[in-house]
Formats: structure tokens, C-alpha cells, sequence
């Protein structure tokens, strides 16, 4: 039998694993359209997702499982992985009888163990990473058992299939197809100036999915701009001109969980006490987040405030949304809120 030497196992707990497992807490729905597009499911968006009890989050092999949720009828176990791992099949499979043994079953004489639905999540991939992690077991009676679980390859995904499978989750990632051309685009300001366009785009429809959202759209970005600080660490040049279009410093104020919390409230004040539909409602509404944006900023001029109230257009205030939560002053937001907009 041949045997292949295990190379480049990944680092126990990485910035990409706690990036994961932070939208899976406070975001639980991002984990649906995972699941449709790994296992051909088709879930709504607002199917209940029951994360497992803590027990379940059983160390093995000194890791803790990334995620582990019930969604229908089915667990689901997936895993991040963002390095080769030759035993990457061993682990899944461990996990999984972990999983399993918890929920077992004695029907009659015997016990039943049904493993989860799983799948290995590759944020980096070459022509040797495989479409399916395998592995067999041979019980003492020589019966062989195939164990088999899929691989999802994310940078397989353009920037227009994340978005129309819904895929966010997989948006604080995208930047890491490039990582291995950042030392050379540093030095070339066309190419910066292109990868800026790309996140452009990206926030610019990522605020447009998350339009009636703007406190899951705060913790999606959030995210992503920590990523994305950790790929371009060794290019500081190329990190300060990302960090231009993603929001600069802003996210790591203390007021972020403040800000959240009123942006949540606000949206459930929304949902309660107007009706879904009226385009003055949702302006009010859209004014009243972009004014909450700016207050953590510091003191709203009266003028400033009135004009934003004011304001009926959705795309004008959808607009000026973009540039509260990016901005690091009032000043920069009144700056760039008149300047000329790009045709």
C-alpha cells in the first residue's frame, strides 16, 4: 500500500477559524446557503439552525470543531481549512464519530450511530487538494467501510457567485486568491487601484444584500476587514489602501457593540411600527441608521441632521449609509457625501 508523507499542517485556532466561527454566532443564517450549496439542499433563509450543545465541541486532536449545527432534520459538521493536511480525512472522521457516539441510539439489541453531513471548507487550494477527504475502516471481521465527505474549494467562487448563492460567509476570504501576487501589486498603482475597485464592488453589494440589515452588514464587514488586514500584514502599503475603501480604524473602537446594538434595536423598532412597503417609512428608517452612524463619530450638526432626515431617495441615503460606516469623522462624511458622485 502506498503511503503519503502529511505535510503543512495547519496551526491550531487561526485568525480564518475565529473568523468562521464569529459570523456562525451572530449570524447563524449564513450558514444555510453553505449548507444548499455543499449538499444540495435548499433551505429557506429563515429555517431554524440549532447549534449543538457545548458538549458537542469536543477537543480532539487538541481542535475544537469549527461548526457543528442542526438544521431540519440533519447535523451538519463543517470544517475551515486553510493549509494542507494530509490527515485531514482522519480528522473529519474522528469528529464525526465524536458526534456521532453523542446522539447514539439502542434500537432493539444494537446501537445506531448516524454520522453528520459534513464537508471540509478549502480557502486555499493547488491540483493536489481533492474533491472528497476518504478514508475506510476494516472491522475485525474484515468488512470494509468507505468514509467519504466533500470539499468545498473557495476560490473557485468569482465575487458574482458568492453573491447570487448568498454566500457571505465566504466574502472575508476572497482576498486570499491574491495573496500570492500582493508583494508584486504593491509596487504596481494600477493593480492597487484595481484591487481597490474589487472591494469596492464588493462592499457596494454587500451593503445593497444587507440594505434592511445594517447591524449584520456592521459584523460582516467587521470581519472581513480583520481578514483582510492579516493577508495584505506583510504589503503595509497594500494594507493602508485596502483599508481605505474597507472603513480604516473605525471597527476597532469600543462603541462598535454600542453602535450594533442600537442599529438591532432600530430595525426591530422598524419591523414592529412600519409597514413593510412604504418608501417614506423606509427612509426614515435608512436616515434614522446613517445619523446613528454618525453619532458615534461624535456631535451631529443640526444642518447636517435635518438634510439627512430630509432625504426621500433610497439609493441617495443607501449611499450615504456606505459612507457613515466608513467614515472617521463627520467631517469625512460631509466631505465626501458632496462630492461629485462617480458616473
Amino acid at each position: 500500500m502506498r503511503e503519503n508523507k502529511v505535510q503543512n499542517e495547519e496551526p491550531v485556532g487561526t485568525i480564518y477559524d475565529d473568523a468562521f466561527r464569529t459570523m456562525q454566532e451572530k449570524i447563524p443564517w449564513l450558514l444555510i446557503p453553505i449548507v444548499n450549496d455543499a449538499f444540495g439542499k435548499n433551505y429557506p433563509l429563515d429555517v431554524e439552525v440549532k447549534r449543538l450543545p457545548e458538549g458537542y465541541k469536543t477537543r480532539v486532536a487538541r481542535r475544537v470543531m469549527d461548526s457543528c449545527s442542526v438544521i431540519g432534520n440533519y447535523a451538519y459538521h463543517l470544517e475551515v481549512q486553510s493549509y494542507k493536511d494530509g490527515k485531514m480525512a482522519l480528522r473529519m472522521l474522528e469528529y464525526d464519530l465524536v458526534l456521532g457516539f453523542a446522539s447514539a441510539r439502542k434500537i432493539e439489541d444494537e446501537f445506531v450511530i448516524l454520522l453528520p453531513r459534513s464537508c471540509v471548507i478549502y480557502l486555499r487550494h493547488d491540483g493536489s487538494t481533492p474533491d472528497y477527504e476518504r478514508a475506510s475502516l476494516v472491522l475485525q471481521d474484515g468488512q470494509k467501510v468507505s468514509y467519504q465527505v466533500p470539499t468545498v474549494k473557495v476560490q473557485n467562487y468569482a465575487l458574482e457567485d458568492i453573491f447570487e448563492r448568498k454566500l457571505y460567509a465566504y466574502l472575508p476570504f476572497y482576498l486570499m486568491r491574491y495573496e500570492k501576487k500582493f508583494k508584486e501589486w504593491a509596487r504596481d498603482e494600477n493593480k492597487i487601484i484595481a484591487l481597490q475597485a474589487e472591494c469596492e464592488q464588493m462592499l457596494t453589494r454587500l451593503l445593497r444584500e444587507f440594505d434592511d440589515k445594517p447591524a449584520e452588514f456592521l459584523d460582516v464587514l467587521q470581519v472581513i476587514r480583520r481578514v483582510a488586514d492579516h493577508v495584505t500584514r506583510k504589503q503595509l502599503n497594500l494594507r493602508e489602501r485596502v483599508d481605505e475603501v474597507m472603513g480604516g480604524k473605525v471597527w476597532e473602537l469600543p462603541s462598535d457593540k454600542i453602535r450594533e446594538e442600537k442599529l438591532a434595536e432600530r430595525v426591530a423598532g422598524k419591523a414592529e411600527g412600519k409597514a413593510e412597503g412604504k418608501a417614506e417609512g423606509k427612509a426614515e428608517g435608512k436616515a434614522g441608521d446613517v445619523i446613528e452612524l454618525l453619532e458615534e463619530l461624535g456631535q451631529v450638526p443640526q444642518d447636517l441632521r435635518e438634510e439627512i432626515n430630509a432625504e426621500k431617495n433610497l439609493e441617495e441615503l443607501s449611499r450615504m449609509l456606505k459612507l457613515a460606516a466608513k467614515a472617521k469623522s463627520i467631517e469625512e462624511f460631509r466631505e465626501k457625501k458632496d462630492a461629485p458622485v462617480k458616473p
